[in-house]
């Protein structure tokens, strides 16, 4: 992903990236090439309980309605719970549940594999994760 050039305070301790020329974050990257993919979604912030579409959206308190695809106690873990991956997804019926990690910077915590193994226990395909390392350039 491209370093965003221009000085900005950081969010969250968060490298400050470029998305076609707008400022972001690694997590709304990732939701934005989805989107150019026909998928919808947001960034899950657990950190303040919120949900994101972009850095100069207002962003949600709230998820919209549940897609018929995802079960019910994963769509009731996934409001905002720790462990719960970065990136929530869907198009159609399909979900899809990424985490970001920054390439020789970040690992895969245990509540994150913890959550895998919730999404996967309920029923949803292993398609329905997607783990992102990526590396700024």
């Amino acid at each position: 992903f491209a370093r965003w050039r221009k000085p900005v305070k950081r969010l969250y301790g968060k490298r400050m990236l470029d998305f076609e020329g707008r400022l972001s974050v690694a997590e709304l990257n990732i939701l934005g090439l989805l989107k150019h993919e026909g998928w919808d979604g947001v960034w899950v912030d657990t950190w303040r309980k919120l949900f994101w579409t972009g850095l100069g959206d207002e962003p949600q308190r709230s998820l919209p309605e549940r897609p018929s695809s995802i079960p019910e106690k994963i769509w009731d873990l996934a409001k905002i719970k720790a462990g719960v991956w970065d990136v929530f997804a869907w198009k159609g019926d399909r979900v899809l549940f990424c985490e970001s990690k920054r390439s020789k910077h970040d690992s895969i915590q245990d509540s994150q594999r913890e959550f895998a193994d919730y999404v996967l226990d309920a029923g949803l395909p292993l398609e329905s994760l997607m783990l992102v390392e990526w590396r700024e350039v």
